[in-house]
């Protein structure tokens, strides 16, 4: 019957799949064209876009893809790596920059896929095509439009594009040139506008009431509205204004209104663009470099042009109209056709369907026949289980002999524990009482020792109460106590700590005055418990509260909430079971703590509950009834017999009393990423009077602090929670803001693979634990050490001593080569600054910032300086160009500022010092 019903559905899938595949319409294979757009922000650029879509919606093939860097390099770059791995059947990119797209439209073009380069080009010819105007060309007619219009001198002012783009390079040489023949025609004064209204009203008013001038060429329309505005506003008299583009609704209104003079034609290409793709997809043939013609715009033509333009306006719209109620058409017409398949699927599944019941119908009687005869094999395989039965229950019993014999050992193992325990906490109370006062700088060590004695009791204590459940034989000894001193004194024990962990720590209480029945050493271990919980997983700067509400006729509630993460809820059922251990903190206690809790509050009849969220924390509560009625007798002792509440043991962390010596002996920041709260004591304590000191209990933490303020150095246990150490490592040196940063990794882990994997991973030292103090103050200080040399060097030198690259090298040489040579190459641009620096190496200017000053000891700009001024001693000793060039050669713009620096940094003037250099020769 199963076989039958498994090939029957079977066959309906293989029928259902077929009759989809034959009664719906494959899709043909779209062609997709990849389109890298620089910047959609302005008009030019919008119509480029519009143009492309109208030419590709006339081919159905096609399916066209945009994506807008909005002007930034590194998003245009990873919209170019994103098309490569969707494998487009073609690219076209319009660069934002020449030089930073150039290696990834290359990488697109040996990849195999066809590139088409529009409007601004690329530091290569390694593309299939190149559509645009000649830029250099515009450029040369804008200046010979100029020299036919012009009888006597024209000052004339350019506002230029964007630096480091070809159409901006190309239209300035162009123009250069064009003027060169020409005496009337005077270049004062240039300046990047970025192509935008805003940048162009800037240069305009900053140059206005200092440079004379006749004529503003601006790269395009949208900087020569920027101009216009300007010089309407303060200049009575008249000033020729010519851009490039002439768009309709733009440049061609403007000169027709009159707010510019003339404007070239600047066409998009879009259409062109589009056609040209489809030649090089079906492999026609085609040219490499494809020119647009571009015209002269001013009053003559404008008019006519722009009517033109309007009209051609409405024709694209009603084109548009067309081609949607085309696409609205198709789209009916596949929705009646996928339903008529439908019906006719439907039918077919019907008939099928009505078949195979009466089929499984026929199948059934002969099943019941099968079924009679193996109930009788059955009841044969019932008796041999019972059997098996048997013999389990004897081999049960076994088992569980043995488990009592071992649990009855470690029950004998944990009470001689105690003993020893005894022995050392015994005398080291006796030592801490009396100690003299000469030796008053050990108390912080013997009540580090006292605190872990106490920690390791608690430990065997908890163990043994777990036995004695476990064999029912922990008695209640309950008796009449007061539960706000009670609360408050295990309070007062946990505020050091909260302290310690700048925790907010409250005790709160509806009344003083609640007299409550429970056994005070029971009722101890629950609350200590559960705040020793709290406290564990509470960040630093959080909040813990113990509250108290005796509002309940017959109830008193005790609740513990502590803010930070919440459990989650497919964890929050199995919070309360023995041995039972979060997934994220899997290696921290035993498991047994919260369900010993939960069974001690049971024994008083209360209930102990988790409420865990977001917004409000965890929530641990416990409720307890009032009176004794609900105890048995034997339960209840006297006043007299009960512990007293000084017996509570302390908490395990900072005496209230330690002293620490904070006196900073260095400015060496130091990282300290430990969990363990005893050893972050300890290391505090033993680094604090030399280095100043950072804590945090994971690497999660550890990155947050580093992000706000970068250490010299890190110390990292590798066992924590949220973040491990290794991983902390891996993160911190695979980042080019951090990864200079020294680690040294100090675990129990001991094995050489261990070693191997964190020292693989960047760390600069592996010290095993337990170490030698003295040891590890040393490596840190050889750590340092070394840091400090090169950057002495470094900060003297400027430069590497005889720097050969090699798997030897550290980071922090690779980094300063990688300074060194991009400085080298362009201290003499005085457009180049720390920003363009920032953007060649890869990294922010606060990034750029804090790492040189870390490795090299000065800023950016500090040694872009002292760069450029050690290049101007030289030449100035060389004898090879005179100060006032030399300054100019070396990326000062002002003569007068750079004889400020260079007196600064050499103690006298360029002047001086080149007379001081001839006379010692």
């Amino acid at each position: 019957m199963h076989n039958f019903k498994f090939h029957t559905n079977s066959i309906i899938i293989l029928i259902l799949a077929f009759l989809l595949n034959s009664c719906i319409e494959k899709k043909t294979n779209k062609i997709i064209i990849g389109f890298s757009q620089c910047t959609s922000s302005d008009l030019w650029r919008q119509s480029m876009n519009s143009e492309m879509f109208r030419t590709a919606s006339f081919h159905p093939e096609l399916e066209l893809i945009i994506k807008d860097a909005k002007g930034e390099n590194w998003r245009q770059i990873k919209q170019i790596e994103n098309f490569i791995e969707q494998k487009v059947d073609l690219l076209i990119i319009s660069p934002n920059q020449s030089d930073p797209i150039t290696d990834i439209a290359v990488s697109a073009f040996e990849q195999g896929i066809p590139t088409i380069i529009i409007d601004r080009k690329i530091n290569s010819y390694k593309y299939s095509a190149y559509i645009g105007a000649d830029n250099y060309e515009i450029g040369k007619n804008v200046a010979q439009y100029l020299g036919t219009l012009f009888n006597t001198p024209k000052k004339i002012i350019e506002i230029t594009g964007l630096e480091g783009s070809s159409p901006a390079q190309e239209r300035h040489n162009g123009f250069i040139n064009g003027i060169k023949p020409n005496s009337q025609l005077k270049l004062v004064y240039s300046e990047d506008g970025k192509w935008n209204q805003l940048n162009a009203e800037e240069i305009t008013k900053n140059i206005i009431d200092s440079i004379d001038f006749d004529v503003v060429f601006a790269h395009n329309d949208i900087m020569a509205l920027g101009a216009s505005n300007i010089i309407n506003k303060n200049i009575n008299k008249k000033v020729f204004i010519i851009g490039i583009d002439a768009l309709p609704n733009l440049g061609l209104d403007m000169v027709d209104k009159g707010i510019i003079n003339a404007s070239f034609l600047y066409p998009t290409g879009g259409n062109e663009a589009i056609n040209l793709a489809l030649k090089i997809l079906q492999k026609q043939p085609h040219h490499k470099l494809n020119l647009l013609s571009s015209a002269i715009v001013d009053e003559s033509n404008a008019k006519v042009l722009n009517l033109q333009a309007a009209q051609l306006t409405i024709f694209q719209d009603q084109i548009e109209k067309q081609i949607q109620n085309i696409k609205n058409q198709e789209l009916k017409y596949n929705n009646q056709k996928t339903l008529l398949n439908t019906t006719v699927i439907s039918l077919i599944l019907l008939v099928i369907s009505i078949v195979a019941l009466f089929i499984s119908y026929l199948l059934k009687n002969k099943k019941n026949l099968e079924l009679a005869e193996k109930s009788v094999a059955i009841q044969k395989q019932k008796d041999a289980i019972e059997a098996q039965n048997v013999q389990i229950k004897k081999m049960h019993k076994q088992i569980e002999d043995a488990t009592q014999a071992k649990l009855t050992f470690f029950t004998n193992i944990s009470h001689e524990i105690r003993t020893p325990l005894t022995l050392i906490k015994a005398p080291l109370t006796n030592l801490m009482q009396k100690i003299p006062k000469e030796y008053e700088s050990f108390k912080w060590d013997l009540a580090l020792i006292n605190n872990n004695t106490d920690r390791l009791l608690r430990l065997i204590n908890q163990l043994l109460d777990f036995r004695k459940t476990e064999t029912g034989k922990l008695q209640l000894a309950v008796s009449e106590n007061e539960l706000v001193p009670f609360l408050k004194s295990i309070y007062n024990v946990f505020v050091p700590l909260s302290r310690q962990k700048q925790i907010n720590f409250s005790l709160l209480t509806d009344q003083n005055d609640i007299k409550l029945y429970f056994d005070i050493n029971l009722f101890d271990k629950v609350i200590f418990n559960i705040l020793s919980n709290a406290f564990k997983f509470t960040d630093k700067n959080g909040v813990i509260k113990i509250k108290i509400n005796s509002s309940h006729i017959s109830k008193v509630a005790i609740c513990i909430t502590n803010s930070g993460d919440p459990i989650p809820e497919e964890e929050q059922k199995n919070i309360f079971t023995r041995f039972y251990q979060q997934s994220h903190h899997s290696h921290m206690g035993t498991g047994i703590g919260l369900s010993l809790s939960k069974e001690f509050i049971e024994m008083h009849k209360g209930k102990l509950t988790l409420s865990s969220s977001k917004e409000t924390g965890n929530t641990f509560c416990i409720e307890l009834y009032k009176g004794k009625d609900h105890f048995e007798e034997k339960d209840i002792i006297s006043n007299e017999d009960q512990i007293s509440i000084d017996n509570i043991l302390p908490i395990n962390s900072t005496n209230e009393h330690s002293d620490f010596d904070n006196s900073i002996q260095s400015d060496i920041k130091l990282l300290i990423v430990e969990d363990d709260e005893g050893l972050q004591e300890f290391l505090v304590h033993l680094l604090s009077s030399r280095f100043q000191t950072q804590l945090a209990s994971n690497g999660q933490e550890a990155l947050e602090i580093i992000e706000e303020n970068q250490p010299d150095l890190i110390l990292t246990d590798i066992m924590m929670p949220v973040m491990d150490g290794l991983q902390l490592t891996q993160q911190i040196k695979s980042n080019e803001n951090t990864n200079h940063l020294p680690i040294i990794m100090l675990t129990a882990k001991t094995q050489i693979e261990q070693k191997i994997e964190g020292v693989s991973l960047g760390a600069d030292a592996y010290i095993e634990k337990p170490f030698n103090p003295d040891y590890l103050i040393i490596k840190i200080q050889k750590i340092i050490e070394s840091r400090a040399i090169l950057k002495k060097y470094f900060k003297k030198n400027l430069s590497l001593p005889e720097f050969t690259e090699n798997e030897n090298t550290s980071l922090e040489e690779r980094f300063l080569q990688k300074i060194i040579a991009i400085v080298d190459k362009n201290y003499n641009n005085s457009r180049f600054g720390v920003e363009q620096l920032g953007e060649e190496i890869g990294l922010s200017r606060i990034h750029l910032y804090r790492k040189m000053k870390n490795i090299a000891g000065l800023s950016p700009s500090d040694y872009l300086n002292k760069y450029r001024l050690r290049k101007a001693a030289e030449l100035i000793k060389q004898h090879s160009d005179s100060i006032n060039n030399i300054s100019f050669l070396t990326g000062f713009n002002s003569h007068a500022y750079f004889s400020k620096k260079f007196k600064d940094e050499y103690g006298f003037s360029p002047s001086e010092y080149e007379k001081r250099n001839k006379s010692s020769q």
